[in-house]
């Protein structure tokens, strides 16, 4: 009887598996087969969508931007995060600084632990606050004996500090820092082993708008904003690094200058490194991973395009964190004209899944 049920199961299924449709050894696209719909036996509230884009990288949303030439930038970049994905920043600006400006703008803007907050010395003036928050929108500041992160913490000075003192321009400019902030023995402060989690708590429980995050010797390390906690609020699947702050990607290309571009990215705060090539298997782009992972081994990498088993063992064995999948597959690629390169989407990405590479990013068309 059991026997028999198997056989009618059998009978009763429609379709192929994925490894039947492989085994027909032919070239597959996204358009030659349909999805059947099966038994629903869960609530649409049970679906998890979060992955990992690279070895070291989750996201809540499988979704990440293209990093082709003018596709994104800050603005594009942080609404991916904001939504559970992470975008690339292209590499397509006038020179590295701008292209590591707007890593750094993706980072600051759910702030988080901010590890560079702009900082006032003693002897600044109201004024000097005026500007950081015109220039910046910031409504506070703290006040170091420097006025750098990593010197002795004096004060912190905010919005309510200064908002019914009169407008004029001299009297803001006669109106010392010192006189008018909150000094740091008035401040509730955090210290260096302190957690995302329980910097928030601090802040939820005393009420606070800053929470200033000192070493053991006083010096300033890091600032925590409250308006933070209410984009985390807004954005329940935006995706964060340790820190607290969006994640965010940068592409390079496979040029010797583009070894310092690289530096200049990872100091931005750059979370991954993308090699943008329409063919990953070349000598240029090995040689530039193995720089990458040799130089800034906490940074993952992506690399490709592949198609093939061989590409794909390539860029394995030199290093990389994850792969892109795809030839000239996208609506607006010419690889396929004017490279005379392509291969079939679905065929290739399992090809390479196959490959022991369980991180694959799949190029355009999908």
């Amino acid at each position: 009887m059991e026997n028999s049920k198997n056989d009618l199961d059998k009978e009763l299924v429609d379709g192929e598996s994925v490894h039947e449709l492989m085994s027909h050894h032919q070239g597959l696209t996204y358009n030659d087969f349909n999805i059947l719909p099966g038994m629903i036996d869960f609530s649409v509230h049970d679906v998890k969508l979060d992955t990992r884009v690279t070895r070291n990288i989750r996201i809540k949303a499988p979704l990440v931007s293209s990093p082709m030439d003018t596709v994104t930038e800050s603005g594009m970049a942080i609404v991916m995060a904001l939504y559970g994905g992470m975008g690339i920043i292209h590499g397509n600006f006038q020179n590295p600084e701008e292209q590591a400006a707007e890593v750094l703008k993706v980072k600051r803007f759910k702030q988080g632990f901010v590890m560079q907050p702009h900082c006032l010395k003693p002897d600044a003036s109201l004024w000097d606050m005026l500007q950081i928050k015109k220039t910046y929108g910031y409504t506070g500041a703290p006040v170091t004996e420097t006025g750098k992160v990593g010197s002795k913490l004096i004060g912190m000075i905010t919005s309510r500090d200064f908002d019914f003192i009169d407008v004029d321009v001299e009297v803001q400019k006669r109106t010392p820092i010192t006189e008018i902030m909150v000094d740091v023995s008035k401040l509730v402060l955090g210290d260096i082993s302190l957690t995302m989690d329980r910097a928030q708590k601090m802040l939820k429980d005393h009420r606070l708008g800053k929470l200033p995050i000192v070493n053991d010797k006083g010096e300033l390390i890091a600032l925590l904003c409250r308006s933070d906690l209410l984009k985390a609020r807004d954005y329940p699947m935006a995706s964060y690094d340790s820190k607290g702050q969006l994640l965010c990607g940068a592409a390079v290309n496979t040029r010797e200058t583009s070894k310092g571009t690289i530096d200049m990215l990872v100091e931005a705060g750059a979370d991954v490194i993308v090699i943008d090539s329409s063919n990953g298997s070349s000598t240029y782009q090995i040689e530039m991973l193995k720089y990458i992972k040799g130089k800034h081994p906490q940074v993952d990498v992506i690399a490709g395009n592949v198609v093939t088993r061989n590409q794909a063992k390539l860029l394995i064995d030199a290093g990389a964190d994850a792969l892109r999948v795809g030839m000239g597959s996208g609506s607006i690629c010419i690889t396929q004209d004017s490279e005379l390169i392509s291969s079939d989407e679905v065929t290739e990405s399992l090809k390479c899944f196959d490959r022991q590479m369980r991180f694959l990013v799949l190029s355009g068309g999908v």
